[in-house]
């Protein structure tokens, strides 16, 4: 089967590639499934639709959230804390 891409596909591709590459050089410590959250979470997805994608319960992806939150050491709301690491420049 061949894959079609469009500009914008691409355009997606390197932007949420770019975000993963600045979350893992700020934050080495974190795992595959950490950052692979990171992504769901920057991509705007709810925490019911998380959850459904990784088949999950709401209250798993909740406390997956919660770990995250503390392995990075954040005060503020992790979803508007990693909505803003892409406006960053670099």
């Amino acid at each position: 089967m061949l894959l079609h891409t469009t500009s914008k596909s691409r355009k997606n591709y390197f932007k949420y590639n770019n975000f993963i590459r600045k979350i893992k050089s700020a934050f080495p410590q974190l795992s595959r499934n950490d950052y692979m959250l990171c992504a769901y979470i920057r991509m705007d997805l709810s925490t019911k639709e998380i959850a459904q994608m990784l088949n999950m319960s709401v209250r798993g992806v909740e406390s997956q959230k919660y770990r995250l939150k503390k392995k990075i050491g954040l005060e503020e709301d992790l979803n508007e804390y990693l909505k803003g690491i892409e406006n960053e420049g670099g």
